[in-house]
């Protein structure tokens, strides 16, 4: 045998394990942001049920935390995932192609993945800035609904509105 081969391997190195890691992690955020969005569909119920709803998820606590930190880092690794392949990538052909090159085995979506990424990046930004912390459209974050409970209901409405 020519070459020297190592014993060791490391899914979290390798590119294959980067890309499982990639794929993995942008299927559970995806799974993810379809249960924010089937919890969110209660809005439809009407004031009470969806503040009930929101009032309960905000009573989670720990669990409450823990998936948020869950969340960060799926974020982390699909991210840290997506930036060391892009390197490895441009590693592997540092000079350019001399001919025009055609995407012939790329889809338009595959390459603009980085784009679409940030502009989910900057949504989730605005809509913790906005639905979490108050700091966007704040005229309608603080209102209190009959039980006491903040009204999520009337920021989701006017909001959107």
């Amino acid at each position: 045998m020519s070459g020297k081969q190592s014993s060791t391997f490391n899914p979290l190195t390798s590119t294959i394990g980067l890309k499982v890691a990639m794929a993995v992690s942008g299927v559970l955020l995806a799974l993810f942001v379809l249960q924010h969005m089937a919890g969110n569909l209660q809005v439809f119920l009407g004031r009470e049920e969806y503040n009930e709803y929101a009032h309960f998820m905000q009573s989670l606590g720990e669990i409450k935390w823990a998936a948020r930190l869950g969340l960060l880092g799926l974020l982390a690794l699909h991210v840290g995932s997506a930036v060391m392949l892009v390197q490895r990538n441009r590693e592997a052909r540092p000079n350019a192609y001399q001919a025009d090159r055609k995407n012939k085995a790329s889809s338009a979506a595959g390459r603009s993945m980085a784009l679409s990424g940030l502009v989910i990046l900057f949504f989730v930004i605005y809509h913790l800035l906005h639905f979490t912390v108050g700091a966007v459209h704040a005229d309608c974050f603080g209102m209190v609904d009959p039980n006491g409970h903040h009204d999520v209901y009337n920021n989701f409405v006017h909001s959107l509105s």
